[in-house]
């Protein structure tokens, strides 16, 4: 019997790569140094017992995490600037730190934005040191994940506060 091999274009070799999970040259989990394509938060469930303000403040922290997973993208991608990102990331801190019903949740959400933001000053300097993007830009990012930071020391030490006996 006689084998015949058939070309298969490179494109489905790649698409049958990516939905069978083999790991790719460009993996859709990374970008640029190895910062994550994809940010690790995730929307809240709204429960049927969830009071008024319980579903707003669900939705709004929901609204704020598509948003910023969509920015993340498109910055990763060249096609948003920085500073919608960076508001995002703020947006986002602050809907998880005002639904977040206890200082150890608040440290918890604070330290979701703060990856974000330390994943963004990571992809904008990279840019910056490949000369895709300006100085500022850097700079930029940095004060974003600097407000985060400041903002989760002072909550670490409420957190600290409510846990210590009076």
């Amino acid at each position: 019997m006689r084998s015949t091999m058939t070309l298969i274009p490179s494109s489905l070799v790649f698409a049958a790569m990516l939905l069978a999970g083999i790991p790719t040259g460009n993996a859709q989990e990374r970008i640029l140094g190895g910062v994550p394509q994809v940010l690790p938060i995730k929307p809240v469930k709204i429960a049927d017992g969830d009071n008024e303000l319980q579903r707003l403040l669900k939705e709004r922290y929901n609204a704020t995490v598509a948003e910023l997973k969509d920015l993340y993208a498109l910055y990763g991608g060249g096609r948003a600037p920085v500073a919608d990102v960076c508001r995002a990331i703020e947006k986002f801190a602050q809907a998880g730190s005002e639904l977040a019903e206890t200082p150890v949740a608040r440290v918890s959400e604070l330290e979701l934005a703060r990856d974000a933001a330390r994943a963004v000053e990571s992809i904008t300097t990279s840019k910056h040191e490949e000369g895709n993007e300006p100085r500022h830009v850097v700079e930029h990012s940095k004060i974003c994940r600097l407000g985060i930071e400041i903002d989760l020391v002072r909550a670490r030490e409420a957190a600290k506060a409510a846990r210590e006996p009076k």
